[in-house]
């Protein structure tokens, strides 16, 4: 018998959560999911219980000056809970959070909506900051839902997954690292962005561990001595990413902060901005961009590298 009881039903509005909740062997249970769950791929056939309110195909400027405006306005307007869905699923447990006001939900305005629900609905947040909050909001979920037993197994493995990273040999002089979390206008990553690098063998000079996001200057960045840029642009897979870096390339800071350094695009969305299991599978991707440990060589679409010009995948380099 699979744990947790039976008839348990959960509605995730966190791709983060969704991902842990499968991971954790519990995806029969997931009843309702955002539109931004696009893994794994059971995820994208479930009801979706959010929509974007922001208006398509914005550029990465439009999208900072429209998320800015909201949240001096109104933080309910970039996304929309869809509360009759959500009513209609009857779940039992709602997975939500209060990390980021852009990045989803709020967890306030899901609280308000549950109260109002003619059934029981526990409401569970997810908010770690770093790596080692991660762990514990894994198993944190895993008690909520029923999987504790398999929230400790799993955290076990991603733990000694990191140890494996952590245990490749110190080079003699790390590279320095530069993450970018948004291009338009430049963001530096807080949060658990900086642990990978560390834990990659690499040297985090742009932002600070365990903190948020902090937008920065392109005469900045230039001024930083950097061997290895990283663009992992917020929710943006490898070939938006890739995008989005072309639209920045021809301006004179980016050339300078970026002479001589190796530039690489990634599924940013898969692997450095979502909190969840797939967190440890981006620090094992670093490992390789950094290093070129064999055992790390991610497959395509993961990352491409910058060459003459051109981007490459780094499964074929």
């Amino acid at each position: 018998m699979p744990p947790g009881p039976p008839s348990l039903r959960i509605v995730s509005l966190l791709p983060s959560a969704t991902e842990i909740v499968f991971a954790l062997g519990a995806g029969d249970h997931v009843v309702g999911v955002t539109h931004e769950c696009d893994f794994p791929p059971a995820a994208t056939r479930l009801p979706q219980c959010t929509a974007n309110l922001l208006p398509p195909n914005l550029s990465a400027k439009q999208i900072d000056d429209a998320v800015a405006r909201v949240l001096t306005e109104d933080p309910h307007s970039i996304y929309r809970l869809e509360a009759d869905t959500v009513r209609e699923l009857k779940p039992d447990v709602i997975i939500t959070q209060s990390l980021c006001a852009v990045c989803a939900v709020p967890e306030s305005t899901v609280r308000d909506i549950s109260c109002n629900f003619p059934f029981e609905c526990r409401v569970v947040s997810s908010d770690p900051h770093s790596l080692i909050q991660l762990f514990e909001s894994i198993l944190y979920i895993g008690r909520a839902i029923g999987y504790e037993k398999e929230a400790v197994a799993l955290v076990v493995d991603l733990k000694a997954r990191l140890a494996r990273v952590q245990q490749l040999p110190i080079p003699a002089n790390p590279p320095n690292v530069a993450v970018i979390e948004w291009p338009d206008p430049p963001y530096a990553p807080g949060h658990w962005v900086p642990d990978m690098i560390s834990y990659a063998k690499g040297t985090c000079v742009l932002g600070k561990p365990g903190h948020k996001s902090e937008r920065i200057s392109w005469q900045q960045l230039a001024q930083l001595q950097v061997d290895v840029v990283i663009c992992a642009f917020c929710g943006y897979d490898l070939y938006r990413n890739q995008i989005e870096c072309d639209k920045v390339r021809s301006q004179n800071e980016w050339k300078a902060f970026v002479k001589g350094a190796n530039v690489y695009a990634t599924n940013a969305s898969a692997y450095f901005s979502r909190p969840g299991n797939r967190l440890v599978d981006g620090t094992e991707l670093l490992a390789f961009l950094l290093h070129r440990v064999e055992a790390y060589r991610p497959p395509r679409t993961s990352a491409s590298q910058l060459r003459n010009g051109e981007w490459v995948d780094v499964a074929d380099l």
